[in-house]
């Protein structure tokens, strides 16, 4: 249970980072950390769809990582394979699914809407629930297969859970603790 544990925590952190990567690589010019990305330009008409293409390359890096890690555990033979399948997949679908529910609900409360999904929305002029609901359905097909799956970490349905939230809490939290303690800051050109 605690190699399951650790790799939960690697494959969080690894997809949190590639989610900011990701809005880097394919949107406006950015500064990136291991956790937060700020854009360096304003959004203007001439750069919109390419905002809008890099608000959306981070949640949908962490769909993808999600998808190919349920295709590697149900594709690849090998068993330490399928288990870096099964928890990289898990982690980063699970980043999506709690990302969107916890976004939705913070900027609910604040009556803000700036997060990833909320920001596409705005910019292609969509209900800010469409693009939320969409992921959040996109999420729970993998994470049902993994939920019957769960033996993999644990026969206890509550530990697996907990399991789970404990290495997205203790991923971005570690992320950001470091990103501030270090200052890290990069541009990859």
């Amino acid at each position: 249970m605690i190699r399951s544990f650790l790799l939960l925590l690697l494959f969080t952190s690894l997809g949190i980072f590639l989610h900011e990567l990701a809005h880097h690589l394919f949107g406006i010019p950015s500064m990136v950390s291991l956790s937060r990305n700020w854009p360096l330009v304003p959004v203007t008409p001439d750069n919109r769809n390419v905002e809008i293409v890099g608000t959306l390359a981070g949640p949908a890096t962490n769909l993808l990582l999600g998808y190919l890690g349920l295709g590697a555990y149900v594709a690849i033979g090998d068993e330490s394979l399928k288990s870096i399948g099964y928890h990289g997949g898990l982690a980063n679908a699970f980043v999506v699914f709690i990302g969107a529910i916890i976004n939705l609900f913070v900027d609910w409360v604040s009556n803000s809407y700036v997060n990833d999904l909320q920001e596409v929305s705005k910019l292609v002029g969509i209900n800010i629930l469409v693009l939320p609901a969409i992921f959040i359905a996109l999420s729970v097909l993998p994470l049902m297969y993994f939920w019957s799956k769960r033996a993999n970490i644990t026969q206890k349905k509550v530990t697996w859970i907990l399991l789970l939230v404990a290495a997205w809490l203790i991923g971005g939290i570690s992320l950001m603790l470091l990103d501030t303690t270090f200052h890290i800051r990069f541009r990859i050109v």
